[in-house]
């Protein structure tokens, strides 16, 4: 839940969803993950969302869309 009282879904193939308090559902605009959405955490005012795509993305606080910040989160070994 966001604090405009968004709550914020991911779904197995990658997209992310909104659901305002009068049951609206909106799908967020902008590049979705690949694949499934596994979590969400809140830094200050920014949520984030990683999928098993192995990406970190930042997602605007109503989630209405997606930011263009993306962070790869696979470690490339030796």
């Amino acid at each position: 839940m966001t604090s405009s009282g968004t709550f914020i879904a991911g779904t197995g193939d990658g997209r992310i969803l909104a659901y305002d308090s009068e049951g609206n559902t909106t799908l967020t605009e902008g590049e979705s993950h690949k694949n499934l959405v596994t979590g969400f955490a809140v830094q200050g005012d920014t949520l984030l969302s990683v999928g098993m795509d192995d990406t970190l993305r930042e997602v605007e606080a109503n989630g209405q869309r997606m930011s263009c910040v993306s962070l790869d989160l696979f470690l490339h070994g030796e």
